[in-house]
């Protein structure tokens, strides 16, 4: 047996957003390192997960994939799985996915495998998109041939997956957080925009379709401007292609002095612990981490019924579901949290201490020692079995 420091992990990502799925290699990357695993990662933007990972000593190797084509990173990437000699490969996200199992594969890492965060968030490709048909065609074949497992992070997402992935059903590793970093960044002073007495509800992430922040924009406009003797005013965090759309809609729709867009945000966790209430109205999620990160801080949730949201907020329990994707059903959800006042507060708070517990990183980066340690005994003889301790 070998014990944890013997494992080398390298982390395959993008790196070029600071969005969920960075937050969760970053969280689950230094959550590996503290329970003695050899963790480091290959990124392929120099971004804020790049910072952040090499501000922490962690090795990390940065392939820039605006100055090198695909054939390039490639090439780069099996030249330093070579140099490196791992275990594991862990790749996340389409493009990492492919050249990290291609890469993997040419060097002999014994064990690849990905993670997959959400749903494909573009539509199927048409007939005529030949190089985005052949694109998912390699993806899914490096999928089935060359990735042992692909791990989803909610129940749901799984389900999603299990038709298209290799021998084996998907495993399901959910999302974490840290709890004592969020509730530390949270303490963090910041200034918003708009009264103080105001009733604050916020949608967080990137601006895209699958997120429907027009959606939450009409939610906003279909309230009264007060809502229980507050006026109620939407906060629009985190940037992206429908940022002029959102504007636009607020526009139209007669609020645009009570939604504020305020763009990308380091400082998150300071913003959502000022918020009355955290608005999801995506179409789809995996499991989302600004939703981790409002439980852990007692900020009440309101969320669309997909993805892994259901579970999250233990079915309602820790939380508000809407079932129905009009905006309608979603302000109708927030003028009845607005009339309970701190009622709405204090469950939210209640259940905190369940989300640090259930979504801790430690907790994740067991659920992935457990299966590192079944494929690499897999891809070893029995002689030279490897086992990866749980932190």
């Amino acid at each position: 047996m070998i014990g944890n420091a013997a494992v080398r992990v390298v982390h395959v990502a993008s790196g070029d957003l600071w969005a969920g799925a960075e937050v969760q290699v970053y969280g689950l990357i230094t959550a590996q390192r503290r329970a003695g695993m050899d963790a480091r990662a290959v990124l392929f933007n120099d971004g804020t997960l790049y910072r952040r990972l090499h501000a922490d000593g962690v090795p990390v190797t940065l392939l820039d994939e605006s100055r090198l084509g695909a054939p390039r990173l490639l090439a780069a990437l099996w030249r330093g799985l070579r140099r490196a000699r791992p275990s594991v490969v862990h790749t996340h996200r389409r493009k990492e996915h492919v050249l990290g199992a291609l890469a993997a594969r040419a060097a002999g890492v014994p064990v690849c495998l990905r993670t997959v965060h959400g749903a494909d968030e573009a539509p199927p490709p048409a007939v005529w998109q030949l190089h985005r048909r052949l694109a998912a065609r390699l993806d899914a074949w490096c999928e089935r041939r060359l990735q042992k497992v692909t791990v989803a992070v909610s129940g749901e997402l799984a389900e999603r997956l299990a038709e298209r992935s290799g021998t084996r059903p998907p495993r399901v590793v959910e999302n974490g957080i840290d709890a004592a970093a969020v509730r530390a960044a949270a303490a963090a002073p910041v200034a918003l925009p708009g009264p103080a007495d105001a009733f604050r509800v916020a949608l967080v992430g990137r601006l895209v379709p699958v997120k429907a922040p027009e959606r939450f924009v009409a939610a906003v406009a279909a309230l009264p401007v007060a809502a229980a003797g507050q006026p109620v005013h939407g906060y629009v965090i985190g940037d992206g292609p429908l940022t002029a759309a959102v504007t636009d809609v607020a526009a139209r729709a007669g609020v645009a002095d009570r939604l504020h867009v305020m763009g990308f945000r380091d400082d998150v966790p300071a913003c959502l612990r000022r918020m009355d209430a955290l608005m999801v109205t995506s179409e789809h999620e995996g499991m989302p981490t600004n939703v981790l990160e409002a439980l852990v801080l007692g900020v009440p949730v309101i969320a669309h019924a997909v993805g892994g949201l259901p579970a999250a907020l233990g079915e309602g329990r820790y939380g508000v579901l809407v079932r129905d994707p009009d905006p309608a059903a979603f302000a109708a959800a927030l003028s009845t949290l607005a009339a309970e006042g701190g009622a709405a507060r204090r469950r939210a708070v209640a259940a905190s201490g369940r989300a640090a517990v259930r979504y801790d990183f430690a907790r994740v980066a067991a659920g992935y020692a457990r299966i590192y340690s079944e494929l690499l005994r897999e891809a070893q003889p029995a002689s030279a079995a490897t086992e990866v301790r749980e932190p």
